[in-house]
């Protein structure tokens, strides 16, 4: 029984780790004001040379003029041309650390 103790301590013990390391980043991220946070969905680019369209909006979001079906040609100045996911949309448009 102490060893599987001893294991369940450990494991406890790296995921409480993992997730004050995780809550911290994110506290760290939203004082400098670094969270990004698209108000609305997209559907990824279907090509190389397409860009991702809007396929709903939130419902708090706030980007006025956006509508579901727009294409996304740009975010923050960064060309979105064949991005396919959210995560390099988010990394084309996060500012540089």
């Amino acid at each position: 029984m102490n060893r599987l103790a001893v294991r369940d301590r450990v494991v406890l013990f790296l995921l409480v780790s993992l997730w004050v390391g995780t809550a911290g980043a994110y506290l760290r991220d939203a004082q400098n004001d670094r969270l990004q946070v698209l108000p609305f969905r997209l559907t990824p680019a279907a090509s190389p040379d397409d860009y991702p369209t809007v396929w709903r909006l939130l419902t708090d979001a706030k980007a006025p003029g956006v509508r579901a079906g727009d294409t996304l040609l740009a975010l923050d100045g960064f060309d979105l041309r064949g991005a396919t996911d959210r995560i390099s949309i988010l990394t084309r448009a996060a500012p540089p650390l």
